[in-house]
């Protein structure tokens, strides 16, 4: 089990493809967490915007051990966490 999220508050996180690729694109975020069973374009995707910004990423759990992790009712196959002040 992954324990990155005893570090991190759950108010620092971005959930989702589309909020990591915001906070990605807006220099917001510090790290990705990637589910190792996303699908190759959205993964692909994602990495190459990383490496772009050099935001350090990882690829691990699957996306339903993710939810759970996350606390959410549903599997989640990308999060991120936020730059703080």
């Amino acid at each position: 089990m992954d324990t990155t999220l005893t570090e991190i508050s759950r108010q620092n996180l971005v959930v989702g493809y589309r909020q990591v690729v915001r906070g990605l694109s807006g220099n917001q975020l510090r790290c990705v967490m990637i589910a190792s069973d996303t699908d190759i374009g959205i993964k692909d995707k994602i990495i190459a915007l990383c490496q772009d910004k050099n935001i350090p990423y990882r690829i691990g759990m699957t996306k339903q051990e993710t939810g759970k992790l996350l606390g959410l009712d549903v599997a989640c196959a990308i999060y991120g966490t936020k730059v703080t002040k």
